[in-house]
């Protein structure tokens, strides 16, 4: 009889379970959750394991959610290769100072399986199912307190690594796992409640890109949000942060989706081209006459004393002795003269634009303007403070707006606001008048063709002649002059794709189960 006692307290299932009441004792729940399943598992009569694993196994989940990532050496429940229950060193779980804020802070733990594939050929309940299954792929298995073996199962399968043997074992047998570690797993039974009681629930933050404007990042939020069925999920436009809190199967997904939808977006390369040409010419023909005769007194009367100016090459007389007079003759000049000049200016920008999105162009100066001025004669008296003038700078030039708007990999729109700033050359008040031209257009064009979005033309031509009155009507005999200045100034537009968008891009199939069974995140 007393060998029989003895034995009966050596049993592993009775070690088990005075060692989750020590871990219990110690606040260990996690540990002693374990230790109580494994015990009940061994000896499924004793509803005193069952009932000690259900009543702290909240408490359980909620450390084991804070244990480190390789929790699988957790007290009484070693791996393959991991210490004996009885090191006193396994399965710590919290520490002196209470639980490690960076341990409490790592992402869910994740199953890791030994590589290489496996086939299996089965019959049995579900825990000798998941038992034998894990156990090729290095796995271990705890089981949930309201998981009941049933019926035999049978199991079949063939070349299947860890991953597609475990996710195939929970369709069979109606099952979900929890990790709890790298090696070791919690199996649950397939419900809505267990599903909310057991399964991790895990933050994720993901970058949002600078070329998203608010309203898209609503949009592509608002999308995943009723997609998956996420219980929060907030944007921060500050930090370009989106932060999604939800049960791992939910939320893993969930963040691969929107990084698709965000990352794809479409660009477009605009080559603008801004082209000038000028062209003047100038033609002078005829002939010069003198249109103005020096008359000088060379008499003698009155004791007037001859002097005959320099630039007086020539002389005409009139009279004599005391009345004579002298007219000064001047050259005439036949000449031709003709002159002609062309320019061209060509400036070439290139301009990455996203769909959907303004790029701008200037090309020109920043013109400072005084736009008020204080004068010291209408402020009254000495010692008044004059504020200085008012400056405001004009942006003269071309001021190009282009949003492009892609349709495919072949077409698109292009939305042009173009802008002429000039000075007229006049002022008012002392302020310069500006010239200025605007031009809005919607194109639909082909990507690599050519589109022409405004072009501006000017042109002044002059004549002009001078001559002797009589003689002015004869052409020959006349100063025959003509100035012709023309210019032309032209702006075109060549996008290029660089980036597919959307619809074209490639993207990856997202597999996540049914709605009433999502998959169990094994990555």
């Amino acid at each position: 009889m007393g060998l029989a006692v003895c034995l009966l307290t050596a049993s592993p299932a009775s070690r088990l379970y005075k060692e989750g009441r020590l871990a219990e004792k110690e606040g260990r729940y996690g540990a002693a959750y374990l230790l109580y399943s494994r015990a009940y598992a061994l000896n499924p009569r004793n509803v005193a394991y069952r009932a000690r694993a259900e009543a702290i196994r909240r408490q359980g989940i909620l450390q084991l959610d804070m244990a480190p990532a390789g929790g699988a050496g957790l007290a009484g429940t070693p791996g393959p290769s991991e210490p004996s229950p009885n090191d006193p060193s396994a399965g710590e779980i919290l520490n002196d100072g209470g639980i490690d804020e960076e341990e409490a802070l790592r992402p869910p733990p994740v199953l890791i399986g030994a590589s290489g594939k496996r086939d299996f050929h089965l019959e049995g309940d579900v825990k000798v199912l998941w038992k034998k299954v894990l156990e090729p792929y290095g796995l271990e298995a705890v089981f949930d307190a309201d998981l009941t073996p049933g019926k035999p199962v049978k199991f079949e399968l063939s070349g299947a690594d860890w991953r597609t043997a475990v996710r195939a074992l929970e369709s069979v047998t109606g099952t979900f796992i929890v990790p709890l570690g790298d090696r070791l797993g919690m199996v649950v039974k397939e419900t809505v409640q267990k599903r909310s009681e057991m399964e991790r629930h895990m933050t994720a933050s993901i970058p949002i890109p600078n070329t998203l404007s608010p309203q898209e990042t609503q949009e592509v939020a608002q999308a995943v949000r009723s997609v998956f069925d996420i219980q929060k999920f907030a944007i921060s436009s500050s930090r370009g942060m989106a932060f999604l809190k939800d049960r791992a199967s939910r939320v893993k997904p969930a963040v691969e989706l929107f990084k698709q939808l965000v990352e794809n977006r479409a660009q477009v390369l605009l080559e603008i081209d801004l082209l000038k040409l000028g062209a003047n010419s100038s033609l002078k023909l005829g002939m010069t006459l003198p249109t103005s005769f020096p008359i000088v007194n060379l008499s003698s009367a009155w004791n007037n004393s001859v002097s005959i100016p320099s630039t007086i090459g020539r002389m005409l007389t009139f009279g004599s002795g005391k009345w004579m007079l002298g007219v000064g003759l001047s050259g005439a000049e036949l000449f031709a003269s003709l002159t002609e000049g062309e320019s061209m200016v060509l400036s070439r920008s290139r301009i990455l634009a996203v769909s959907g999105q303004a790029a701008s162009l200037h090309v020109g100066d920043r013109f400072p303007m005084q736009m008020q001025v204080y004068s010291s004669g209408t402020t009254g008296g000495d010692g008044i403070y004059l504020p200085p003038p008012t400056i405001q700078f004009e942006d003269l030039g071309v001021v190009l707006k282009v949003t492009p708007y892609v349709h495919g990999s072949e077409e698109l729109t292009l939305d042009i606001e173009s802008e002429f700033k000039l000075l007229a050359g006049s002022a008012l008040n002392g302020i310069p008048v500006i010239s200025n031209r605007k031009l809005q257009s919607r194109v639909r064009m082909k990507f690599g063709e050519t589109a022409v979005v405004a072009g501006l033309s000017s042109g002044n031509e002059s004549r002009s002649l001078s001559g002797l009155p009589g003689l002015a009507a004869v052409p020959p005999l006349r100063n025959n002059s003509r100035v012709k200045d023309s210019s032309d100034l032209l702006l075109t537009v060549r996008p290029r794709l660089t980036g597919l968008p959307p619809g074209e891009a490639a993207t990856r199939g997202i597999w996540a189960g049914t709605e009433t069974r999502p998959l169990t995140p094994l990555y």
